[in-house]
């Protein structure tokens, strides 16, 4: 397939929303940008989040590299391990205290700030593809798929 490259914007988001523009809809990607904290010099790394349940996840992590036996080369692979380490538990605190947010009774939605537009683009998508996804209230049990279907009839 085809691979370009494009000059970072002033925020991650801004950088995936400005390359994400130049490509159609229709169009699949997978998208890596170069201020991402796993895409080192040494190594490419990511993890990835699965839902095991409304309340449960697994986290699978690996990380590609070339061979390098090289002192400095198993150095700075130990150091991004611990740095991977580090940022992967800022970011489940994170969720934690996201989780907890959203449980609190005075939870009443959130805000997106204007550097995040990549994401806002994003759920944009979601809600077109999956119209229930936009609704306050959660369709009953069993009618998600009527829902969809009679949102996208009456547009």
């Amino acid at each position: 397939g085809d691979y370009g490259w494009m000059a970072s914007r002033e925020s991650p988001s801004a950088s995936a929303a400005a390359a994400m523009e130049r490509i159609p809809e229709s169009q699949p990607v997978l998208l890596t940008t170069a201020d991402h904290a796993l895409l080192t010099p040494d190594l490419v790394g990511t993890y990835q989040v699965l839902p095991d349940g409304p309340e449960r996840c697994t986290i699978q992590r690996f990380a590609v590299a070339l061979e390098d036996d090289r002192r400095e080369m198993r150095a700075a692979r130990y150091l991004n391990r611990r740095i991977g380490r580090s940022i992967i538990k800022e970011d489940l605190e994170f969720c934690s205290w996201t989780d907890a947010g959203v449980r609190s009774s005075s939870y009443q939605g959130g805000v997106l700030s204007g550097q995040e537009s990549g994401v806002w683009k994003f759920h944009e998508r979601i809600r077109q593809l999956i119209p229930v996804a936009g609704q306050q209230d959660p369709p009953p049990t069993g009618r998600v798929a009527a829902v969809n279907e009679k949102a996208r009839r009456d547009g």
